[in-house]
């Protein structure tokens, strides 16, 4: 076997001690601990109010009750009653409301949401929203900008929660015995997490790897790096990284660990290098997949399966619309590549089905922390190597 990509989800960080999307969803609800900043940015932090919650988060959250009911209402006909909505699909929402790509380099048609904004902009509960209680110079005026802050405080806790050290490294074994397969000339890890965790594992086991970013000195991204061939261990941040920083040119500090240079004029920039770089939200993401370094990830990730005839995808629940497509090109062009999905409630769909008839697709019904290359090798009856 020349070479293999593995595809890692939130489920594998879990074990780890990160957050799972459910935990994230309430505290994004709720907003307990979280202050804003007068600098729009919104982190966990003793409160001036006596025990009370932040006015300047407590708004937000009212804001996105209101809109969650407004998505459960549309669920509700396809999904039936109390569909389960995430901090994804809010910020999927309020991304359809804005309009725009994740840089807003282009403002998309948005006429088909219209009347969806005109009836949050005429909610009685909504008009009081729009002045925040603390900062009222920075107050948003209209229900874009409201939405705009709540998108901020989305990425905002989603960063904070996901930027802990990891408790354990939950899929050492199996990373470990596959990196030590003499016959594997390149293990391509692929991500959708923010957090450190897959980093952790790679210096515990003392590997060298190629992430994008050159290793010396100022870490710039630089796609060239991640070409096949070059290195035996490639990582890609699909989703990006609670570590890569926005700049956009002039004098670059040290300060940050890796820099991705930010390719837009937007008159909002500087709300993008007070956070990391980071993709979130569902469908969305179609559209922030054509933006660097997104784009070049995504071209590297189709790249790597093309040179592969084995996926493992661990802890993916299949809700990203442009992963999928990826995977089930790459399955159904050659009838001998296959993948193990390692998850303990996972259901193939419809689609999927024909490739798990045809043993393509071969489940592992366990936590990630719990399988190692033998059973690999085993389920795939491989010869072990």
């Amino acid at each position: 076997m020349r070479s293999i990509v593995f595809l890692l989800g939130a489920g594998t960080s879990i074990p780890a001690g990160i957050p799972s999307t459910s935990e994230i969803t309430k505290t994004v609800f709720s907003g307990e601990g979280f202050v804003a900043s007068n600098m729009e940015t919104y982190y966990r932090g003793g409160s001036q109010y006596e025990g009370q919650q932040d006015p300047s988060v407590a708004r937000l959250c009212t804001f996105l009750g209101i809109v969650e009911n407004e998505i459960a209402q549309y669920l509700t006909r396809f999904e039936g009653e109390n569909p389960t909505i995430t901090y994804e699909d809010l910020y999927y929402f309020l991304n359809q409301l804005f309009g725009g790509d994740l840089l807003g380099l282009q403002r998309r048609d948005a006429s088909a949401v219209q009347p969806m904004k005109e009836k949050l902009a005429n909610d009685g509960r909504i008009k009081p929203l729009l002045l925040d209680p603390v900062f009222k110079d920075l107050s948003p005026c209209n229900v874009d900008d409201l939405v705009l802050r709540s998108m901020d405080y989305i990425k905002d806790v989603v960063w904070d929660m996901v930027s802990q050290e990891p408790s354990s490294l939950p899929y050492l074994a199996l990373l470990g015995d596959c990196l030590a397969s003499e016959n594997m000339r390149e293990v391509n890890l692929c991500t959708l997490n923010h957090d450190v965790v897959l980093l952790r594992h790679l210096q515990s086991l003392q590997v060298d790897f190629v992430d994008g970013f050159e290793v010396d000195g100022i870490k710039e991204w630089k796609s060239q790096l991640l070409e096949p061939g070059q290195d035996r261990v490639h990582v890609l941040h699909l989703h990006g990284s609670i570590l890569w920083r926005w700049y956009q040119g002039g004098n670059i500090s040290g300060q940050y660990d890796r820099l991705v240079k930010f390719e837009s004029r937007a008159m909002d920039a500087v709300r993008y290098f007070k956070r990391p770089a980071l993709l979130v939200g569902t469908d969305n993401k179609l559209a922030d997949y054509q933006i660097a370094p997104f784009a070049d990830m995504n071209f590297f990730f189709n790249w790597y399966l093309r040179n592969s005839e084995l996926a493992i995808v661990g802890g993916y629940g299949f809700g990203d619309m442009g992963i999928n497509s990826c995977l089930w090109r790459w399955l159904h062009a050659y009838k001998r590549r296959r993948m193990v999905v390692v998850d303990p409630a996972w259901k193939p769909w419809e689609n999927w089905a024909d490739f798990e008839k045809e043993k393509r697709v071969v489940l592992l019904p366990r936590g990630i922390q719990e399988v190692t290359w033998p059973d690999i090798v085993k389920a795939l009856e491989l010869p072990m190597q």
